[in-house]
């Protein structure tokens, strides 16, 4: 038998723990194991796991393994067993060899008998197996799916041995082998990419990463492991995949090619260029997968990630080229929609026709967030094409998401010294600066200055507005919340506004509402300018998922939150209300806001988790909430007593002028007095921090320092700061926060100390929510045992929703392992 030394077995085995667990249980009662999962999710590592697990002192292990070449040879698989020569080869001869052999081999002791790849036993050996249940205890791996000997099922069927299922890996435990295999922590966007491109496929997985780690594509930065491009098929598994398209006709080549273009792609186009039939064909194949959108349409995707990458290696430029123009003759339509807009542009370019110079445009401010690489290709291409004012903005917008704000910089300058065409252009271009100047030079009050001068030399009615928008939102990231608000609504006020300029002071009054105490109100408008949005999706692609930020900001002070916000899954600084970007990839959760939503429940590790997280990417492109990250990093980590490492991150990264929140860096600096004991240090600071809020006009920011401030004067703090919270309680329309307030002022009025709530580091916290009938029912079935996917075959459920269910569970629960739910739940 053949084991792997334990740093090379390892590895592959992260999240297997309760399947191996099951595994050795069964082997102690006696019992043999069926290890069944799908090609590539570790049978073969598992069995090897289980059987080096057993005393070498007190059992032997034999190890064979049936091929698709054994298979035409009988008793092929046993040959190592059947003595040679052999007056016959009958299975009631075969059979005593075999079990002489077997007996000589044990010497006396428990034998495991492992039959690897069983499925694929000829008939004869597989024939032999029954007859040997008194002798051996078996482990056999069996492909999930496909045609399996009778005598192989008959070992489970007859209890022999306990059919364990080899499931995918779900999001948590591919983190968990990527992690072994790179020796540290991934982040979590990447584990999540990760699982999404592999399906949770550990081979897939382990090649992918090995060959990530070989290129750098995966590499670590500040203390996390991320990959940082595009799906590529890694060089170890190119030739599996190729064989699954070398077979194909032409046609269906062609379709294949089609779909790695345009995917995901609606049936009806590729049916006008390949046919319906080669369609259906390459679903039965297993290669193409239909889904139905929102608005009903079926649209085709490859069957696994890598197949559509492994094609596109694999397209010439002439190919590319002719499959491009193909798809613009069967596409019916003008695009109106995001991704078809994106994709249509490229499908222009591809073709080498005519390109669209307003789709161009489009498609850049569409794929800046989610890719800004491709972003800066459009970009570059429109001011080749045209070089506008709207093109050099578009391509310095892509050099800032790219970590290039210099090179941005340059670009508008040269733009604003250039000949423009018209007043339009020129305040386009200046916007752009003084934006440049508040997000990439963290300089929101030079900003407000150059947008003040800008101002006060333009007499178009649209173009003051649009200037006025802008304004609204550089007061809003420069804490000045209470002014943002009335900057916003003098645009919205105005008839001379458009409808970019609407919709910028639409997303900064509703954030600013929410931070001055109008929760109710912040999250209707809020509401207002998604749904704005969502009628047209092209331009200031930003503002709707911001939108939907701003109003789970409300909801936070208001009820538990429910939901977070989505990002894309590799870049992860904006929130984002697409489901899925262009190459097929799953919106996840925001970091930054479910950090922040973890430590409202009282969730510091999970918070410190994401925030983390967070703090790395909003430390890229023009970084909107760096100082939120670090800030919200810094009290987590204080108030779990990892005081080092928050003094750590606020040398590295301190919270600057660049922040919604007013106060937050004092705030920051606070808890690290407070965790080092410094208690007259640490009210200082709190007393600044409340000041700063209350010149910012933002009561419900003064309720929770003030708060906060409490638990930190100790026995005394509820009626020290009494007098400061009465009159602000009123103010606020923020439940949460307010029975939080007015506990405190219980307290401070009985003379009694402060309720554990109010003084525990957690503020705004209430305790866990309770968990809902479903969260509960999905939480007991993971507590005994259940897979996600077993779970959600038995409740009718995707697994995506069982593990969403679960995540929320989790976190209310504040539990991070299913052990750990067990105790939760039955305390």
């Amino acid at each position: 038998m053949t084991v792997l030394p334990p740093q090379e077995r390892r590895p592959a085995l992260a999240g297997r723990r309760s399947e191996l667990d099951r595994a050795a249980s069964a082997l102690t009662r006696g019992l043999g194991v069926a290890l069944v999962g799908a090609p590539g999710v570790g049978r073969t590592s598992m069995a090897r796991e289980v059987v080096t697990r057993l005393n070498a002192d007190r059992v032997r292990v034999v190890w064979l393994t049936a091929t698709e070449t054994g298979r035409q040879v009988p008793f092929g698989a046993l040959a190592t067993l059947i003595p040679a020569p052999t007056p016959s080869v009958e299975v009631t001869t075969v059979v005593p060899a075999v079990r002489e052999a077997l007996r000589v081999r044990a010497g006396g002791q428990r034998l495991v008998l492992v039959v690897d790849d069983a499925h694929l036993l000829d008939g004869p050996s597989a024939a032999v197996l029954p007859a040997l249940t008194d002798q051996v205890t078996f482990v056999v791996t069996v492909c999930a799916g496909a045609p399996a000997p009778d005598a192989v099922t008959t070992l489970w069927k007859d209890r022999y041995l306990e059919r364990i299922a080899v499931e995918p890996l779900g999001c948590a435990e591919t983190a968990q082998l990527v992690g072994a295999l790179v020796g540290g922590e991934v982040a979590g966007p990447t584990a999540g990419v990760l699982h999404q491109w592999t399906r949770g496929n550990a081979r897939y997985l382990t090649e992918l990463v090995r060959a990530g780690l070989a290129d750098g594509t995966l590499a670590e930065r500040s203390g996390l492991w991320w990959w940082q491009a595009p799906l590529t098929v890694p060089p170890t598994l190119a030739d599996l995949l190729d064989r699954q398209l070398d077979h194909l006709a032409p046609a269906a080549w062609q379709a294949c090619g089609a779909v790695a273009l345009g995917e995901p792609l609606p049936v009806e186009v590729l049916e006008r260029i390949v046919g319906a039939d080669v369609v259906v064909a390459l679903e039965d194949q297993d290669l193409l997968r239909a889904d139905s959108d929102q608005a009903g349409r079926l649209l085709l995707r490859f069957a696994h990630p890598l197949l559509g990458a492994a094609v596109r290696r694999r397209l010439s430029p002439a190919r590319q080229r002719r499959t491009a123009a193909a798809l613009l003759a069967a596409q019916p339509d003008r695009p109106t929609q995001s991704p078809e807009i994106v994709r249509t542009v490229l499908w222009q370019l591809d073709a080498g026709g005519p390109v669209d110079e307003g789709l161009l445009l489009q498609a850049a401010d569409l794929t800046l967030h989610c890719d800004p690489a491709l972003s800066l290709r459009l970009s570059q291409e429109a001011v080749r094409r045209r070089p506008s004012a709207a093109a050099w903005v578009a391509r310095a917008s892509a050099l800032v998401e790219l970590g290039r704000p210099d090179e941005a910089r340059t670009v508008l300058e040269q733009a604003a010294s250039g000949s423009l065409d018209t007043s339009a252009d020129e305040t386009m271009v200046a916007l752009a600066l003084a934006g440049h100047r508040a997000w990439a030079d963290r300089d929101p009050a030079g900003a407000h200055a150059e947008l003040t001068a800008l101002l006060d030399r333009t007499d178009d009615p649209a173009g003051r507005a649009e200037i006025r928008s802008m304004v609204a939102l550089v007061l809003l990231f420069g804490s000045q919340a209470r002014d943002a608000l009335a900057a916003a609504e003098l645009v919205l006020a105005d008839p001379a506004a458009e409808r970019r300029s609407r919709l910028r002071a639409g997303l900064a009054r509703a954030a600013a509402l929410s931070l001055v105490g109008r929760t109710a109100e912040g999250l209707s408008a809020a509401g207002a300018t998604a749904a704005e949005c969502r009628d047209d999706p092209a331009g200031l692609p930003y503002v709707q998922g911001m939108a939907l930020a701003a109003a789970g900001l409300a909801q936070i002070w208001r009820e538990p939150v429910q939901q977070v916000p989505g990002t894309h899954p590799q870049t992860g600084r904006w929130p984002t209300s697409i489901e899925r970007d262009l190459a097929g990839l799953e919106a996840t959760a925001w970091p930054l806001f479910d950090g922040y939503v973890r430590r409202v429940a009282g969730d510091l590790p999970g918070a410190i988790r994401c925030l983390r997280t967070a703090l790395v990417q909003q430390s890229g492109g023009e970084g909107l909430f760096r100082s939120e990250a670090a800030a919200w990093l810094v009290l987590c980590l204080a108030d779990a007593g990892r005081t080092a490492e928050a003094e750590q991150v606020l040398r590295a990264t301190p919270p600057d002028a660049m922040a919604v929140v007013p106060g937050l860096g004092l705030w920051a600096r606070a808890s690290v007095a407070a965790a080092r004991g410094n208690r007259h240090r640490a009210i200082g600071l709190m007393l600044a921090a409340g000041a700063t809020a209350y010149w910012a006009g933002c009561p419900l920011v003064e309720i929770g320092y003030l708060i906060y401030e409490a638990g930190i004067r100790g026995a005394r703090g509820p009626a020290e700061v009494a007098d400061r919270l009465r009159p602000l309680v009123d103010r606020v329309d923020a439940p949460r926060l307010v029975a939080m307030a007015r506990a405190t002022l219980a307290a401070a009025d009985s003379g009694e100390p402060a309720p554990r709530a109010v003084t525990a580091p957690a503020t705004f916290a209430e305790g866990p929510a309770p968990l809902t009938a479903r969260e509960r029912q999905i939480a007991a079935l993971a507590a005994d045992h259940l897979t996600d996917r077993e779970i959600a075959e038995r409740l009718v459920l995707s697994v995506r929703t069982v593990e969403s269910h679960l995540t929320r569970a989790y976190r209310k629960l504040a539990v991070t392992s299913r052990r750990q739910l067990k105790r939760a739940l039955h305390g």
